[in-house]
């Protein structure tokens, strides 16, 4: 159960940061949208790196 919460994690944190995201209406919705897809990229490259080392071990 620890390590599915140890790969869930870094979802989580990036749900609780675009649910913040969405609340601030100055921001342009493009720009937005850019921001959260490269939060989403980089959460995808973390989550495939620990798979590639959990696989490894």
């Amino acid at each position: 159960m620890r390590a599915r919460a140890h790969y869930l994690q870094p979802l989580v944190h990036l749900w609780v940061e675009l649910r913040a995201s969405n609340t601030d209406w100055s921001v342009d919705p493009s720009l937005e949208f850019a921001s959260n897809c490269q939060k989403f990229d980089a959460w995808r490259a973390a989550l495939l790196t620990r798979l590639r080392v959990r696989d490894s071990n």
